[in-house]
């Protein structure tokens, strides 16, 4: 593997390509576990750090949904409650992240800006 559990994140914002994203690496993290003879079948067992970056204008569903599937799946949810910039900058300050699975689609209009 490229980087440890500990180095990676996810981030989720509820969306449904993250959403289709956050099962995609359960899937892939189950499989893992399998051929490593550890899976136990239990819905919580991902441990990927799972950032979501909480909007003021977001809709109140967002949010809960966000919550219920953070909760669902036990993720280790850090909010930010910054701009995705700022944010990103201050978490990687203080956490050894190195690299960060995010779903977007081609057609979004921020999909080819550069951070």
């Amino acid at each position: 593997s490229f980087y440890s559990i500990e180095e990676v994140a996810f981030s989720f914002n509820g969306g449904k390509d993250s959403t289709v994203l956050l099962h995609l690496l359960r899937a892939g993290y189950f499989l893992h576990k399998m051929g490593q003879n550890s899976a136990n079948g239990d819905v919580k067992d991902f441990p990927i750090r799972t950032i979501y970056f909480e909007s003021p204008s977001a809709f109140p569903e967002i949010n809960s949904f966000t919550y219920d599937i953070a909760a669902t799946y036990g993720l280790q949810i850090d909010t930010i409650r910054l701009d995705f910039k700022s944010g990103l900058e201050t978490l990687l300050k203080d956490k050894p992240i190195r690299a960060i699975f995010l779903g977007v689609r081609i057609g979004d209009p921020t999909a080819l800006v550069a951070i």
